[in-house]
């Protein structure tokens, strides 16, 4: 059965190696079962040898294997690849051609509505996640997911809603950012305060984040400035995160916030 399965597989995907793959594995093919004859029926002192070299062979067979399909990975697995370097409308185009009907992923939805969400295609985005959720109501990738469409939609009531419901089924802490963003722009500032300091540390490895959460404690009068350097490499990201959310209330805030921080680099 096993091996039945090996064959199938490999007949789907030896036609996308490359040709020296190909030609590796057609070489073990054939080599294999001579050293294996050798082996077993041979003369008896290379018998031995012969069971050795068969065993190399195999070995190589499978790294071989492993090597020509590096690149055989899932629609999802490719997609995110993309997302993860910022390349959205690939990453559209490849999921969108996912059959979602019969056997839906939720992960892929999820990376979907995600994708929809960074190309400001809000109604796309929460349709997609809403049908993720349908499946799988408390699963927090999906409520995070969510919750951080709320946010950027200006809808911060229902973004904390969310976020803290992914938060109580198993979000990591550092979803606990944007949470404080939804309280700040309410003008909660005592639990924006909260989930910022719950994270400040950890987010000295995301230097973005970093640089937000230490300007609105300054905000809050909890904290001084943050560094001219810090504002000066992370600016940028922040500036491409309010034009990306430009026509919503969330990129006119950070919009200001962008602005405010530019002035103290300048010194205004």
């Amino acid at each position: 059965m096993m091996i039945r399965h090996l064959v199938r597989g490999l007949r789907k995907s030896v036609p996308e190696w490359d040709t020296p793959s190909k030609v590796a594995l057609a070489s073990g093919v054939i080599l294999l079962p001579i050293l294996l004859f050798f082996g077993f029926a041979g003369p008896q002192a290379g018998r031995i040898p012969a069971r050795i070299g068969a065993f190399g062979i195999l070995l190589t067979l499978q790294l071989v294997i492993l090597w020509a399909n590096r690149k055989s990975i899932s629609p999802y697995h490719e997609a995110q690849d993309y997302f993860m370097t910022g390349d959205y409308e690939t990453a559209r185009e490849i999921l969108e051609q996912i059959e979602y009907r019969n056997r839906p992923s939720v992960d892929a939805l999820v990376l979907l509505g995600n994708t929809y969400r960074h190309l400001s295609m809000f109604e796309e985005s929460q349709q997609v996640i809403e049908h993720a959720l349908s499946l799988k109501p408390e699963y927090h990738y999906a409520l995070y997911g969510m919750g951080k469409l709320q946010l950027v939609m200006g809808q911060y009531e229902d973004a904390s809603n969310f976020i803290t419901k992914a938060l109580s089924h198993g979000s990591p802490d550092v979803v606990q950012f944007d949470l404080g963003q939804a309280y700040y722009q309410v003008g909660d500032m005592q639990r924006a305060s909260h989930h910022f300091s719950n994270i400040e540390a950890v987010m000295e490895d995301e230097p973005s984040q970093d640089l937000l959460i230490r300007y609105y404690m300054h905000q809050m009068d909890k904290g001084d400035k943050p560094s001219n350097q810090l504002i000066r490499n992370n600016l940028a990201y922040w500036q491409t995160e309010a034009d990306k959310y430009s026509d919503t209330a969330y990129g006119k805030a950070l919009q200001t916030d962008v602005d405010t921080l530019t002035n103290w680099l300048e010194g205004v």
